[in-house]
């Protein structure tokens, strides 16, 4: 058992100072409670650690469990054909259908399928079998304008799935098999160049030697949950990614760079694509002069 020692009240320390001045040490006792104290607190804080810990769990759990009750409600419910009949070689669209929903006349679509070499059958990663004019179809419409896989799934009288798996295969495709077009096709440009330099001045244009039309364009894209500052483009105040295009008179993309994140400048996409390089080497008026593409500053 610990003693106190009685404090001096009175007399002088050698130093010079009286003893009611000296410090004075903390009694042993006060170590134990000292000890106690910190104990408590430790097991207080972990304790609450443990129950943010628990909570975020069962949080977590519930979200996950009922997403995947939702996923497979949806699947057994809206995730199948509908009664609609399919579009095959009996049972296309009107061909007014045709224009106001996927942009193309109805001989026209007939023609893109042999240009393009789409097989007559297509077989997606999933197994989904396919035509090839029905795949044609639903990357046209989900291209021509922003819509649902439910409302496509009422147009074409097939799956949420199915639709989705042909347009990705329809993508990947035309990517595989036409993508190198979107990097200047010279061999269709040059004899071309004299024609569009013409449209152009004919509308207005003082320039005799403009031929194309270039802009960097900003699509928005849903807040990224990393590295959402690159992102952000500070002008059109939303996060987006950016692509650079090169238009001719005649509607048709004829480069295309992209994607860059939405805080680069369009200078930024001009330097990077070596379009200026291309162009210099490659297409350059029958007198040898170079042509010019038409921008705004930026």
């Amino acid at each position: 058992m610990y003693h106190t020692p009685e404090r001096p009240t009175g007399g002088t320390h050698p130093n010079g100072r009286t003893a009611s001045t000296l410090p004075v040490s903390p009694a042993p006792t006060d170590f134990p409670r000292a000890r106690d104290r910190i104990a408590r607190k430790k097991r207080a804080l972990l304790l609450m650690q443990w129950q943010q810990s628990y909570s975020l769990y069962t949080s977590m759990w519930f979200a996950s469990h009922v997403a995947v009750m939702y996923t497979l409600g949806r699947l057994a419910i809206d995730d199948i054909p509908t009664g609609a009949a399919r579009r095959d070689e009996d049972n296309f669209f009107s061909p007014q259908d045709c224009v106001e929903l996927m942009r193309f006349t109805r001989d026209q679509i007939v023609l893109m399928l042999e240009l393009l070499m789409v097989p007559a059958i297509i077989r997606t990663d999933c197994g989904f079998v396919v035509g090839g004019r029905e795949a044609l179809c639903v990357l046209l419409y989900r291209l021509a304008f922003p819509c649902r896989l439910e409302d496509m799934r009422l147009v074409f009288g097939q799956s949420e799935s199915c639709i989705c798996e042909t347009f990705n295969w329809m993508l990947h495709f035309m990517d595989f098999k036409w993508g190198f077009l979107l990097s200047l096709d010279v061999q269709r440009l040059v004899p071309k160049l004299r024609t569009f330099a013409e449209a152009v001045y004919n509308k207005g244009c003082p320039l005799t030697h403009c031929w194309a039309f270039i802009d960097g364009t900003v699509r928005g894209i849903a807040r990224p949950i990393r590295n959402q500052r690159f992102f952000y483009n500070g002008y059109k105040r939303k996060h987006a990614i950016k692509f650079q295009g090169v238009v001719t008179p005649d509607g048709l993309f004829v480069d295309l760079y992209g994607a860059e994140v939405g805080t680069r400048h369009d200078g930024y996409l001009l330097a990077q694509s070596a379009l200026l390089e291309k162009l210099q080497t490659h297409l350059n008026s029958p007198s040898g002069h170079p042509v010019c593409l038409y921008g705004d500053p930026a």
